[in-house]
């Protein structure tokens, strides 16, 4: 790989991700699918009052921390029905929808979470999935959705594929090998 197949690429991931951040919400795909959650949720602008359901340790499964364990709590709070793709809203869109969500706490907070407890939350519109405790000693959701094995991967193939795709097209035009 030259150089300017190296920033052929850069350049055609760039175009990419412009192309896609512009075109994907007016069709429907929520810019929260797009990005990784931990961005996602700092901007998130939701707010939602939530209970705690549960708290609790389990083990951890970072094979470096062996015997430590992670303090968690669970919560659950009623938020807007959003559709995957917004586009083909049901007839009952508008609606509020339980949502649950488990955070990650430092060991020594989780005393201060208690079963029952009032909760702020906050959530992303488009997407309240990506949501989390939004106080000092809370955090973003690390349950199933809103994990960094969630939707974004699809997104993020997509990006590199589209950029070696617009990759080939800027050889043409412009960044040409000279052999």
């Amino acid at each position: 790989m030259t150089v300017k197949s190296f920033v052929r690429f850069i350049i055609g991931i760039g175009i990419a991700i412009l192309l896609l951040s512009l075109a994907a919400p007016p069709t429907g795909i929520p810019r929260a699918q797009l990005f990784p959650p931990m961005f996602i949720y700092g901007s998130a602008t939701g707010k939602a009052q939530g209970v705690v359901t549960k708290t609790y340790t389990e083990m951890t499964r970072n094979i470096f921390k062996t015997g430590e364990r992670n303090s968690l709590v669970d919560y659950e709070f009623q938020g807007p029905y959003v559709p995957l793709l917004l586009a083909n809203k049901p007839s009952g869109a508008g609606d509020t929808v339980k949502y649950a969500g488990t955070v990650q706490v430092s060991n020594d907070s989780l005393n201060s979470f208690t079963v029952g407890m009032p909760v702020p939350i906050r959530y992303e519109k488009t997407y309240p999935v990506i949501s989390g405790i939004d106080q000092a000693n809370g955090g973003r959701n690390i349950g199933q959705g809103s994990g960094l094995l969630s939707g974004w991967l699809i997104w993020a193939f997509v990006t590199l594929t589209l950029g070696y795709i617009i990759a080939g097209f800027l050889e043409r035009i412009m960044l040409r090998e000279s052999y």
